[in-house]
């Protein structure tokens, strides 16, 4: 396997990790997404659990791993809540207390939060690759929720430009919470354990 996965001094992580941790994520974030466009947001926390339950089980180090989902999902819901406030976006499930990030993003950001180790590791040492896709990946991952309707832009331009230069502020941070509270460099992997 290439460098992808892989930190120096430390054996790569298989390729049916990484492959997948990329499909789950990928599931998730439809079902999570379609769910709350269609008034069922409970289905985000349905896939969520299960799919954050297989990383933690595959990890190295779960508590390592756990104090990352969790430090990265406060920092995502944050972000989210900041351009709530200022009225750029605007979810149209917005779940139990108005006002309050839906507990669908915040299942969003724990399911993001597992490819960090594991699918995404590959970005901890190319900062300007990730401050650039995340420009760029972060108002389509939203624009992309508002096109099914689960999020509305309220102020497009404002909320573009918000995404395009905060999202790499959170990715690079996210990254460096990665290496901090790394569950997957401590120990040899398992045979029969994989990431989600």
């Amino acid at each position: 396997m290439t460098g992808v996965a892989t930190l120096p001094g430390h054996s790569p992580l298989p390729r049916a990790l990484v492959v997948r941790n990329v499909v789950l994520y990928e599931i998730g974030w439809l079902a999570t997404a379609l769910g709350a466009a269609g008034h069922h947001a409970w289905l985000g926390l349905a896939v969520t659990v299960p799919i954050v339950a297989l990383h933690l089980v595959a990890a190295r180090d779960p508590a390592r791993e756990a104090q990352l989902l969790v430090a990265v999902t406060l920092l995502g819901a944050g972000f989210d809540a900041a351009l709530t406030a200022c009225g750029w976006i605007a979810f149209r499930d917005p779940g139990f207390v108005p006002g309050l990030q839906p507990w669908w993003m915040i299942a969003l950001w724990l399911q993001f939060a597992t490819t960090l180790n594991v699918s995404l590791r590959w970005l901890r040492g190319h900062a300007f690759w990730a401050a650039a896709l995340a420009a760029l990946g972060g108002p389509l991952a939203y624009w992309g929720g508002e096109r099914i309707g689960a999020v509305d832009l309220a102020a497009p331009g404002q909320a573009v430009t918000a995404l395009a230069l905060g999202w790499p502020v959170v990715i690079l941070a996210a990254l460096a919470l990665s290496r901090r509270f790394d569950g997957f460099v401590h120990a040899p992997v398992r045979s029969g354990r994989s990431s989600a």
